[in-house]
């Protein structure tokens, strides 16, 4: 036995020899250069091209088994130019002998140097590549279907392991012209450590992109630790680290750098991808997201989470080329962040947790869109505070008393209002605010709740505490016809307007608690068309207030010198004028408003009046009516005390002339007068009328006093004369007595006033 095993050595021994000989014999007894033409027609038989090897082939065989090819160049195809398809300076592999007995390969360095490829589509969308992918997919349709492997008998070769020394490519460039553009990748390099089935190895790439179309030039170096586990589909990436750098036109700021961290891995088996402390740094910025996925190889769905850490927005935009935009506070802009969790798929995203940071005001809440190709769109967002206006650009914010006169061009009452977009517009969202400052407004607990389906628009609410008041409208615009329609109805309630007024225009012209009520609808594509179809009604309400820069004692004054002579010259009206109630009413029919019940009290006048104002031409037509009170306190006001005065308004609303109506006004005065002329007559008829009956009423009673003693006297005198005898001599007295009484006044020098006012007392008498 032990013979035989010792035979069966020698001969092993003699075997390992002949190899080792006949290794070291090979190369010295064939040289591969005299098969270049062989191999360059087998290359020319699979492509189509003529391919051709002009460098060296060298061959090893022990301990490594390899070759290494010289310059050689593969033909570009027929229409695309004389510039070879592809060419190599070097190209090399290698594969040690002895480990393939253990079922080992082990390669050495693969090794590519001087690679260029050249690649181009024409005009009419053929490329060089169409021929080659033709060649390759018919040899593999031309193939008979391979055998089933049959199961692995004991002692069959199976690879226990694979294993590759390094991979280096170096001067590589690839270019690509797809008609008159053309893009290139320059100075490609890669490097890899030593390549095991199941273990991770280092990869380092770098390379240049150039396109003076994109009118880039940028440069990136990759380095990575690389885990291809192929038989369980398992691919990990660790310690990415990406570094960019980037110049040219296309690029803001003429010139950027970037960089990106981070660790990622995916699971092919089960579809699952996993980013962790992924981190993208550049131009001020600094992003850190991390990232699962799930379904990737079919419809992948992915949720994480995103921030963008705080960062100073001047600094960003000056480092992307961009001006910062002027604002009225330049402390603003300089301070912003993004936090949120977000979940996204092919067709939908969503961001929960929002929170948005800029200066010293925060926006949180949650935003989604569904359905990227027919959107809708929904959110929630809470802003706590916010002043706009220091975001506005400077000596915007202060500058509402010019912006009191929007003056419309001509043409844009007529420009077409694009309604388009809203009509496949779907929306569901509502934002709230603490405090806000717009145009140096306070507004306090804002909302605005909109939705948009089917063309519809509705705002509804739309709110806001102000200045003690409230504020509660709603809104609708209606896209959905040719035509469309909108409609807006508020109220505003219990507003301080005085601190408004100064907050807005810098001075308290008109201070009230105020009420205002709108609801308007109209219909158009144009400007011009909404205020021509304009209708509704509008009305207002003041209380207990004043008008500063208005003084109606004078206005009156001025009137009056007008009417009645005197110093008509225009006064100043740097006064004010106290009210406790200015209220009036519109109604709007086609764009006109009418009204007739204006009504400012004030304790120098009432003020009435009726008129319209055209919205389409801008022309105001109104009348007012001052009533001068009976108790004014002003001696040169009291002569037109009761007097209707008419100052008649016109022009443009925002600038009105006035006129005071002398004529109207002067038959005021003469009808006033008139009346008055005539009640004075009434009173003096009166008055006299109530003396003269005065004056009757007191002889009557005289008369009746005389008769009645007279009475007296002879009833005395007839009772003596039947109680005593003396008849006869008590009527001589009588019968004297009453033969005298005419005598005492004749009848012809009564007065006819007295004898007509004693005849009744006369027949009462009787």
């Amino acid at each position: 036995m032990k013979r035989v095993i010792k035979i069966v050595l020698i001969v092993i021994g003699v075997l390992v020899a002949l190899i080792v000989a006949a290794a070291i014999a090979l190369p010295l007894l064939i040289d591969p250069n005299d098969y270049r033409d062989q191999i360059g027609a087998a290359v020319e038989e699979k492509t189509g091209r003529e391919f051709t090897m002009s460098g060296d082939i060298s061959l090893s065989v022990f301990p490594w088994l390899g070759v290494e090819i010289g310059e050689s160049r593969l033909a570009n195809a027929e229409g695309f130019g004389d510039e070879p398809f592809a060419e190599i300076g070097t190209a090399e592999v290698s594969v040690r002998l002895l480990p393939l007995l253990s079922k080992r390969i082990e390669v050495g360095t693969v090794g590519l140097n001087g690679l260029r490829l050249r690649l181009a589509r024409n005009a009419d969308g053929t490329t060089n590549w169409d021929d080659l992918v033709e060649a390759f997919a018919s040899e593999e349709t031309e193939e008979e279907p391979a055998p089933e492997p049959e199961p692995e008998e004991e002692g069959g070769f199976a690879i226990d392991s694979l294993e590759v020394g390094a991979v280096e490519v170096s001067d590589a460039a690839v270019t690509f012209r797809d008609g008159d553009k053309t893009y290139q990748l320059a100075d490609v390099s890669l490097a890899t450590g030593t390549v095991v089935l199941g273990e991770s190895f280092p990869v380092d790439l770098g390379f240049r992109f150039i396109s003076d179309e994109l009118g880039i030039d940028s440069r990136t170096s990759l380095s990575a630790d690389v885990l291809p586990d192929v038989e369980n589909q398992f691919y990990r990436l660790s310690g990415l680290a990406v570094d960019v750098e980037a110049e040219g036109n296309a690029v803001p700021g003429g010139k950027q750098t970037l960089s990106l961290t981070g660790n990622g891995e995916a699971d092919l088996s089960t579809g699952r991808l996993k980013v962790t402390d992924l981190a993208l740094e550049g131009a001020g910025l600094n992003v850190a997201a991390n990232v699962d996925g799930s379904n990737i190889m079919g419809k992948p769905a992915f949720t994480g989470q995103l921030t963008v850490q705080s960062f100073n927005p001047r600094t960003v935009m000056k480092n992307l080329g961009m001006a910062p935009p002027a604002t009225s506070d330049d402390s603003v802009l300089t301070s912003a962040g993004l936090d949120t969790r977000f979940e996204a798929d092919l067709n939908s995203a969503r961001l929960d947790q929002l929170l948005i940071e800029i200066d010293d005001s925060s926006l949180k809440g949650d935003a989604s869109v569904a359905d990227f190709a027919n959107p809708d769109i929904g959110f929630q967002l809470a802003l706590d505070r916010m002043n706009v206006d220091r975001y506005l650009p400077p000596g915007a914010e202060g500058d509402t008393e010019q912006a009191a006169e929007p003056e419309e061009p001509a043409e844009a009452v007529s420009t077409r209002i694009e309604l388009d977009p809203l009509k496949n517009l779907r929306l569901d969202g509502k934002v709230t605010a603490g405090d806000l400052t717009v145009s140096n407004l306070k507004i306090q607990d804002a909302e605005l709740a909109v939705t948009a389906r089917d063309g519809v628009l509705d705002i509804q609410p739309l709110g806001a505490n102000l200045y003690n008041g409230t504020l509660r409208m709603q809104s609708t615009v209606n896209a959905a016809s040719e035509q469309p329609s909108y409609a807006i109805k508020g109220k505003l309630n219990g507003l301080q307007l005085g601190p408004l007024v100064k907050d807005l225009i810098g001075n308290e012209k008109i201070a009230a608690l105020a009420n205002l009520d709108i609801d308007l609808t109209t219909t158009g594509n144009t400007v011009e068309q909404i205020k021509r179809s304009l209708d509704g009604s509008v009305s207002f309400e003041f209380r207990d207030g004043q008008f500063a820069g208005f003084d109606l004692s004078r206005i009156l004054t001025m009137a009056r010198n007008k009417i009645l002579g005197g110093d008509s010259s225009a006064t100043s009206a740097d006064g004010t004028t106290a009210f406790s109630r200015f209220a009036a009413s519109f109604s709007v029919t086609d764009g006109l408003l009418k009204g007739g019940d204006l009504n400012l009290n004030t304790p120098v006048a009432k003020l009435g009046g009726d008129g319209s104002f055209n919205l389409v031409t801008n022309d105001l037509d109104y009348t007012v009516n001052a009533n001068v009170s009976e108790d004014v306190d002003n001696k040169v006001l009291k002569e037109i005390a009761g007097f209707d005065i008419p100052i008649k308004l016109t022009g443009n609303l925002f600038s009105p002339s006035y006129s005071i109506d002398v004529k109207n006004a002067l038959k005021g005065v003469a009808r006033q007068k008139l009346d008055q002329e005539k009640a004075e007559l009434k009173q003096k008829v009166d008055e006299e009328k109530a003396e003269l009956r005065e004056k009757v009423n007191k002889e009557v009673e005289e008369e009746k006093k005389k008769l009645g003693d007279k009475l007296q006297n002879e009833l005395r005198e007839g009772l003596g004369g039947l109680l005593g005898g003396g008849k006869k001599k008590a009527e001589e007295p009588a019968a004297e007595e009453k033969t005298e009484e005419p005598a005492a006044q004749p009848a012809d020098e009564q007065p006819a006033e007295d004898a007509e006012a004693e005849q009744p007392e006369a027949e009462t008498a009787q």
